[in-house]
């Protein structure tokens, strides 16, 4: 499914709407929402209402005693057959109800002649005085299954986050090393053309033939280095199409750089401000900062819950009801026993009490806990530190970029008109060789250095949203509002 190739249009929105769809993570992190989800509706289910019905038929065959063989009396065989209903119900309070409905017909070849059907009605509550009494206690499984659902959730939107800046990412360096090779492949004709010039003026006498040998040489190091380029941009083509998580045909890239010149006017001694508060926004905004807290929330559920394990089990148990009798009925009316002969309430009070004698299981369950709230608190210290260092690297290469471009836009201008007027003064003899090799370098350089601060301008931003928090997470998980200009701009202070 992945390998198939989909129709990619070469733009930068599409190559994320196609990663959103198919990146193998987010649907390995979908999973873990639907196993967590499962896990919520198991805990949930203890409350649920749980009805039991059964019917038996049994036939005893029992022996007398001598004496009453004597008498004449056989040994005795009975039949039994017995129907019965009842329901369990667990309260979040702890409280278990347990109404039961029983009718039994008895059958015997000694005594019970007239087919005698008895019924059971009752009513059995059990009260806890102790262990599992309240709902902070038997609600903790419920509770730390929805924040470990709601963490995975959470997760989740990262994920999604985190998928679209790859792919974000993977598409601008597919699109600077496509540039690069181009880049390359100028400077490989300008070298054809410089080694062309110096055998027709050498044909013609007026420079040595030697003077050729150095453009013989730059043109090979320059198909060098378009040999180079192609393979790296080879390679980037293969990490944008595992970013996008499926393969696509060859096309062009439709989308250029962020251009920065409009954020040039950037006040980049506020940029320090800016970054406080998207710092501020991040450990508010970010979902896997948010599913960190909700796992330790999860831990300190069970933690706080498994403090009832020190408690004995002391049950107070109540049953009321009633028996009835009904005799020479067939199967179909034995029912009416529920109803008949009822002499009056049979009433029940019992306690139980039970108390482990040593207390090993419950602190081993409450050190495993701590261990387990300590290690989530220690992962969301260490996450912090992490966004804070991503937002600042990012930071860092958005202003540095900036800061940059003006620098790199003259380079370029001016390395090109050396190249230019070296290569006048080359042909009018005013110099050498080897000064044109250098400042057909020097230009070819600036021009690389400016397509890596494009590069490195472009991946600030997707960086710098997604370290923010701005990028999914602003949209509480949606992924079908995303813009291009969002992908392409500076975060909002405000975190929107």
């Amino acid at each position: 499914m992945s390998g198939q190739a989909l129709a990619f249009d070469g733009s930068l929105i599409d190559a994320v709407r196609i990663a959103l769809a198919k990146n193998p993570q987010l649907a390995i992190a979908q999973t873990q929402v639907d196993a967590q989800q499962g896990v919520l509706l198991s805990e949930q289910s203890r409350f649920d209402p749980v009805v039991n019905m059964g019917v038996s038929n049994e036939r005893v065959n029992s022996p007398v005693f001598q004496s009453m063989q004597k008498l004449g009396m056989a040994d005795l065989r009975a039949d039994r057959l017995t129907y019965s209903v009842g329901m369990s119900q667990a309260l979040r309070s702890g409280v278990l109800v347990n109404p039961v409905l029983s009718v039994s017909r008895v059958n015997d070849n000694q005594g019970n002649v007239s087919s005698p059907s008895a019924a059971n009605v009752a009513l059995n509550i059990t009260f806890p005085l102790g262990r599992g009494q309240g709902e902070s206690v038997t609600t903790a499984a419920e509770r730390a299954a929805a924040s470990s659902r709601d963490a995975a959730a959470a997760s989740q939107r990262h994920a999604a986050a985190v998928a679209a800046a790859q792919a974000v990412s993977a598409y601008w360096s597919y699109l600077a090393a496509t540039k690069v090779v181009e880049i390359e492949q100028r400077s490989t004709e300008r070298a054809r053309i410089l080694l062309q010039d110096a055998k027709r003026l050498a044909n013609l006498g007026e420079v040595p033939m030697a003077e050729s040998r150095p453009y013989e040489l730059k043109l090979l190091a320059r198909q060098a280095s378009v040999s180079g380029a192609e393979q790296a941009r080879s390679a980037a083509r293969q990490t944008l199409i595992l970013s996008m998580g499926t393969g696509f045909t060859d096309v062009a890239l439709t989308d250029s750089f962020p251009l920065i010149a409009e954020l040039s006017r950037l006040d980049l001694a506020s940029f320090e401000a800016m970054f406080a508060q998207l710092l501020k926004n991040a450990l508010g905004n970010r979902a896997d900062l948010k599913s960190a807290a909700l796992r330790i929330q999860a831990a300190r559920i069970s933690l706080e819950a498994s403090h009832d394990l020190e408690k004995p089990r002391t049950d107070v148990n109540f049953a009321v009801g009633y028996n009835g009798l009904v005799e020479n009925r067939g199967l179909l009316g034995s029912f009416r026993a529920l109803g008949e002969r009822v002499p009056g309430a049979n009433i029940s009070v019992g306690l139980n009490y039970s108390f482990p004698a040593g207390q090993r299981y419950a602190n081993g369950q409450m050190q495993l806990l701590s261990a387990q709230v300590l290690s989530a608190e220690l992962e969301l210290q260490a996450l912090q530190l992490q966004v804070q260092a991503g937002l600042r690297s990012q930071s860092d290469a958005v202003t540095n970029a900036v800061r940059q471009l003006g620098y790199a836009e003259a380079a370029v201008k001016v390395a090109g008109q050396l190249f230019e007027a070296q290569l006048k003064k080359y042909r009018l003899g005013m110099s050498t060789a080897l000064d044109v090799s250098l400042t057909e370098d020097g230009y070819t350089d600036a021009q690389l250095s400016m397509v890596n601060i494009q590069r490195s301008f472009a991946l600030g931003l997707i960086g710098l949203r997604l370290e923010s928090g701005t990028l999914i997470e602003a949209e509480a998980g949606s992924t079908g509002s995303l813009t291009r200009q969002q992908l392409m701009s500076l975060p909002e202070s405000s975190g929107k």
